[in-house]
C-alpha cells in the first residue's frame, strides 16, 4: 500500500540516537527512505553509525553505510530502508547538529 505521510526527523547528535521503530505490534513491514543531509555550509561531516536494529536477530545492529561514511558540505545521501515488526533505525554523527536525518514512510504491507 503506497504511503506517503511524513514521519520527521532530526538533527544527528555524537550520541547514538534511535530514529523510528516499526512497532512489534503493528503486523506491518515498513519501508522508508532516508536522507541524511550536511547543514554545515563549509565543512564535510561524517555519519559515524547508520543501522538497522532487527528484532528477530536478538536486536542485532546491522549498518546500512560504512561506519564515519563522508558527507561532503552541502551534499546529502539517501536511500530506502526496510524495517520489519520490531525493528528501529538509529544513526549517530561526528558532530552535533551536523546532519539532518529526514524520515519518511513510503510504503507498509502485512508481514507474512
Amino acid at each position: 500500500m503506497l504511503r506517503t505521510q511524513a514521519t520527521g526527523g532530526r538533527m544527528l547528535t555524537i550520541a547514538l540516537q534511535t530514529i523510528v521503530t516499526n512497532p512489534a505490534n503493528s503486523g506491518e513491514i515498513r519501508t522508508y527512505e532516508a536522507t541524511l543531509s550536511n547543514q554545515d555550509g563549509v565543512n564535510a561531516a561524517n555519519v559515524t553509525r547508520f543501522e538497522r536494529v532487527d528484532a528477530s536477530e536478538a536486536n542485532a545492529a546491522q549498518p546500512l553505510l560504512a561506519k564515519d561514511y563522508p558527507i561532503k558540505a552541502k551534499d546529502q545521501a539517501s536511500g530506502l530502508v526496510v524495517l520489519d515488526p520490531g525493528d528501529s533505525l538509529r544513526a549517530s554523527a561526528s558532530a552535533d547538529g551536523d546532519i539532518f536525518l529526514s524520515i519518511q514512510q513510503r510504503f507498509a504491507e502485512p508481514a507474512t
